[in-house]
């Protein structure tokens, strides 16, 4: 996850000269794309104030260039109430971040600070919007193939225009990309009973040639059921031991959904895995079906779902899915909070300090009370 301030730019000549600069170098290399990494920084001067806090914590974030731009952080001193003194000790503020973690509500953020005088506290969090970006820094990722083998397929895609669209993804991806070759199918045992079954064709590797071998091998291997669960628990655990400084993505192809799974495994639990270890969970979907499951476990691990019908379509539906492995999804929210000091009152122009805390990470917060 990569959280995000962005307070308005700064009215200076030379910054905006800055910013103009920055856009052509990026309109001149627009045509480019691929994943980068960045750093926790501030960017503060003695006489302006923040401009751009990003937090990139120790699980990868991956952004070349900032969000759109929304409000910056803000506070102001409340007025003393008639009866009362609590009101000079206290303020509130709003703060604007944009964060790649989605569906966040109000329990997932928390203040905290050193000054034990200071107690802080949220009293709301709202989402407004979503934007995308593209990167422009290339990085490799860390993908399994992860392939439904179940006898449907057979109708579903008989000429295996799905083994040939994904050995076309294979190339599209930065060049140093890990992948790794699975599929999974639902076999019966000796008594008749359907067991699930999940197999690795290719460890990771950076050859795309050993890549297309395993793919090809697929082809006619269409038998029993759908054990989705099973092997989407079995692929995070193949791509949790790659290289953590590198995006981790698991790209399932399926036409149906779980039929011949244990019965104790669910949506919930594979996303609490995928999330443990900084998976995203993308999903090829191929047929005419509800695909709202697919989508509890993408958008969660921020993946996707990209639906076709067609067989044919799909190498249209895995280049739509190359083109979002190279684009960040923003969500922006906005947070109201107050503080309260209980020694002396809070002064106008007073700087406050406190960390944010959002879904196990943290970002530094600074708040200047107005007059």
């Amino acid at each position: 996850m990569s959280l995000a301030y962005r307070p308005e730019p700064v009215p200076a000549l030379t910054w905006l000269r800055w910013r103009a600069l920055t856009r052509l170098v990026l309109a001149a290399v627009a045509g480019l794309t691929a994943i980068g990494a960045g750093t926790l920084h501030e960017q503060l001067t003695r006489n302006h104030p923040p401009r751009d806090t990003l937090l990139f914590p120790a699980k990868p974030a991956r952004v070349a260039s900032s969000p759109a731009t929304p409000a910056p952080i803000r506070a102001r001193a409340l007025p003393p109430a008639p009866d009362s003194t609590r009101q000079q000790h206290t303020c509130t503020f709003t703060v604007t971040l944009a964060t790649t973690e989605q569906g966040l509500a109000l329990r997932d953020f928390r203040l905290s600070g050193t000054d034990p005088d200071l107690k802080w506290e949220l009293l709301s969090a709202e989402r407004q919007r979503t934007t995308r970006e593209t990167h422009v820094a290339p990085q490799p990722l860390s993908v399994v193939l992860l392939f439904d083998q179940s006898g449907s397929i057979r109708d579903t895609d008989p000429e295996d225009v799905r083994l040939l669209a994904a050995q076309a993804a294979v190339r599209t991806l930065p060049e140093g990309t890990r992948f790794a070759v699975a599929h999974f199918q639902g076999l019966p045992d000796h008594q008749g009973n359907v067991q699930p079954v999940v197999q690795v064709d290719q460890e990771f590797t950076t050859d795309p040639e050993a890549v297309h071998t395993a793919i090809a091998r697929l082809r006619g291997r269409t038998i029993g059921g759908t054990p989705l669960f099973t092997a989407l628990l079995h692929a995070i655990a193949l791509i949790e031991r790659e290289p953590y400084n590198q995006p981790r993505v698991i790209i399932c192809l399926s036409d149906g959904l779980p039929d011949a799974d244990d019965p104790e495994l669910d949506a919930e639990t594979v996303v609490r895995r995928a999330r443990a270890a900084n998976v995203q969970l993308h999903f090829v979907a191929l047929g005419d079906l509800d695909w709202t499951l697919l989508r509890t476990m993408a958008r969660p691990t921020r993946g996707s779902v990209v639906p076709t019908t067609e067989p044919e379509r799909l190498i249209n539906a895995f280049a739509a899915l190359g083109r979002k492995l190279q684009q960040t999804e923003w969500a922006h929210y906005r947070l109201e909070g107050r503080v309260y000091r209980t020694g002396r009152p809070v002064a106008a122009g007073e700087t406050l300090r406190a960390t944010l805390h959002v879904a196990g990470h943290q970002l530094p917060l600074t708040v200047q009370v107005a007059p």
